[in-house]
């Protein structure tokens, strides 16, 4: 099992660069009908964003003094505090504000339990707030339960988004292998409750576990994509919208989402 505090963070996003052809018609799907899930990936993204910084916080602590941006201040044996300031860029994007991290254990300790929440945390101008718990239930394979409660995304233009999240991540392949991480892969499975900045409330279910390769984390500074699975969004009172990332193994961003029968295909960031 790798001896990390933490592994590689989990991203899923969707984004809504739709592919239409020139002549528009009634029933194609618009920026509008895609609102909700666009929210939706936004928010998961932030929020695995938010492990991504705490993992390369504690790999990083025994290398950077804390007076860099952000500084790394350890409180007693059990937290961390992971503080950008008033801003400074990290991973290319400007943040500010606090990260605090709570744990019991280590990551790939069964039980322990990791939790994160913000002081005045902002990243580009947008207010994040809300609270993320890892929880270690390793049986027959290692397996961590993450929790997201009160998420919450507040944009420039003082809109705002909710999601709450529940899914289960395990590894089933690559784990007893300390020294190498390429050969590493995951499944995720869960749900997601949320309300998009235009009010719309909304639900997400993986249908089909999203699938990962640590071997992909290649495509963007630690952003790893699912190479196969599928995600049911359904705004309410509308029809689902459903993500397929195919049944390739590439890593690549392509993903379809299609809306009643009819089918876009997307280019993730």
């Amino acid at each position: 099992m790798k001896k990390r505090f933490f592994t590689p963070s989990l991203i899923v996003i969707f984004t809504v660069l739709l592919m239409f052809s020139c002549g528009k018609k009634e029933d194609e799907v618009t920026d509008q009908d895609v609102s909700a899930a666009a929210d939706y990936s936004y928010s998961q993204k932030e929020f695995d964003d938010i492990f991504k910084i705490g993992q390369d916080a504690f790999e990083a602590n025994s290398l950077k003094t804390s007076n860099g941006c952000p500084s790394y201040s350890f409180v007693g044996n059990d937290s961390l505090i992971i503080d950008f300031g008033s801003g400074c860029t990290y991973n290319n994007r400007v943040r500010s504000g606090k990260i605090k991290i709570h744990y019991s254990g280590k990551y790939n300790e069964k039980g322990s339990v990791i939790k994160f929440s913000l002081d005045n945390y902002y990243v580009n101008g947008n207010q994040i707030e809300g609270e993320k718990t890892v929880t270690n239930i390793t049986d027959a394979l290692p397996a961590w339960s993450i929790k997201v409660v009160n998420g919450k995304i507040t944009f420039e233009n003082q809109k705002v988004s909710q999601w709450n999240s529940e899914r289960v991540r395990t590894f089933i392949a690559g784990s007893g292998s300390t020294a190498i991480l390429a050969d590493d892969e995951y499944s995720v499975t869960g749900t997601a409750t949320g309300i998009s900045r235009d009010g719309e409330a909304y639900t997400a279910l993986i249908t089909k576990p999203l699938l990962y390769y640590i071997s992909c984390l290649f495509i963007d500074k630690g952003l790893i994509y699912p190479v196969t699975g599928i995600v049911d969004i359904t705004p309410e009172g509308k029809l689902t919208r459903t993500f397929d990332f195919g049944s390739k193994n590439d890593c690549d961003k392509i993903s379809n989402i299609t809306i009643a029968g009819k089918k876009q295909v997307l280019l993730l960031p």
